[in-house]
């Protein structure tokens, strides 16, 4: 008995700290907690050896999928060029015929790695919009870090700007038009509605959450009462990589379901194995998040600060929605786990004043992008979309 008694305390200890450190937390966003001192930074590294750890633990079957040696195939192999940079960000300019004169910026998700979007050869929606003519472009927000932890929202929103005036300098346009994926798509909508400028052609939002009142999605997670923020903060003030891949892996194991899939032997074909390879590999390798920007992005949410016109850059400048003068294109997927189709549907409801139009895909959150939806619906769609927004 005395054995099993230190084996209930080994157990239960850990437990019981963690809920002590969870219920003693803040729910505040406040900046004051990305400034740290040493027995800050010493507490924060220790708690993250538990939470790294139980993130791994998590994503055992990743693991198990490495062990096997399943591929690792390229990825994000579309010929480019970089041609301007800030701080981390990259601008990279894709090789093609260019018959058509506008340019059109992709703006990749704040959270993840932009590979997604250019995941196989023949599962790339950067190679399609290439191969309709169009002049592309890709903003990669590259790999913070520790210096970037102060990185904000309004950071990004003016990176993203000037991203676009070098782009309209490079290609001699004088209109470029923008598709943001995810928080990219809800990125460049706040911009426009900020910053409602003439040289914006259109403006194409893939899964953008907008109304994050709506139920269910990564919303859920963020607006959680039991969400303690700075919780999610290492020593550096960042939000680790491995925290970022199981808050989405929360809302439903599809990743994880996906790798069990292959060690089952369920996935055969190669292309689709490189495929899921370079999918799987997708899932892994996410990167950290700046402290500040995920503190704006949980206000964001919580406070659905877009939606109600609360939103603001350099001090006092509202991004109102109806502002926004560039025709837009809303693609939502049907059986998005993430953004509920419905969060960016609710953009339909208000008093634009610009046209904006919808494409609906069957697939989810991830297949819109590169799955048979995607290719069959979205990138089809989305091109000539696109092509028809050039001017002359």
């Amino acid at each position: 008995m005395p054995g099993l008694a230190w084996v209930a305390v080994g157990i239960l200890t850990p437990i019981l700290v963690a809920l002590l450190v969870w219920l003693t937390a803040p729910r505040s966003t406040n900046r004051v907690y990305l400034q740290t001192g040493i027995p800050s930074r010493m507490w924060r590294r220790y708690r993250m050896l538990w939470q790294r750890g139980a993130a791994t633990v998590a994503g055992w079957p990743h693991l198990v999928d490495v062990a096997l040696g399943t591929r690792r195939v390229a990825t994000g192999t579309a010929p480019a060029e970089v041609v301007w940079d800030e701080g981390r960000a990259t601008l990279r300019r894709y090789d093609g015929p260019r018959t058509h004169p506008e340019p059109v910026l992709v703006v990749h998700a704040l959270v993840t790695r932009p590979w997604i979007l250019d995941l196989t050869e023949e599962r790339s929606l950067i190679r399609r919009l290439v191969a309709e003519g169009l002049d592309v472009y890709l903003l990669d927000w590259g790999d913070p870090a520790a210096e970037d932890a102060g990185r904000d929202l309004e950071d990004h929103a003016l990176t993203l700007m000037r991203a676009e005036q070098e782009v309209l300098a490079i290609s001699g346009a004088e209109r470029v038009h923008l598709v943001g994926y995810c928080l990219g798509g809800t990125l460049c909508l706040a911009r426009a509605a900020a910053w409602p400028d003439p040289f914006l052609g259109s403006l194409v939002m893939i899964a953008p959450p907008i109304d994050t009142e709506v139920r269910g999605g990564i919303g859920g997670v963020l607006r959680r009462r039991a969400l303690r923020p700075v919780l999610a903060l290492d020593q550096r003030s960042m939000v680790p990589p491995s925290l970022v891949r199981e808050s989405f892996h929360l809302l439903r194991r599809r990743a994880i379901e996906t790798v069990l899939g292959r060690i089952v032997g369920r996935v055969e074909g190669r292309e689709a194995k490189d495929a899921y390879a370079a999918l799987a590999r997708w899932v892994w390798e996410h990167r950290p998040l700046p402290g500040a920007l995920f503190l704006d992005i949980v206000d964001l949410f919580r406070e659905n600060a877009l939606w109600h016109g609360e939103l603001r850059f350099e001090g006092e400048r509202r991004a109102e929605l109806s502002r926004v003068a560039a025709p837009m294109l809303l693609v939502i997927a049907d059986r998005d786990h993430i953004v509920p189709a419905a969060s960016s549907m609710r953009l339909t409801e208000r008093d634009l004043a610009a046209p904006i139009e919808v494409l609906a895909s069957p697939g989810g959150h991830v297949s819109t992008l590169m799955g048979r939806w995607g290719r069959e619906v979205v990138w089809p769609g989305m091109a000539a979309w696109l092509a028809d927004r050039q001017a002359g």
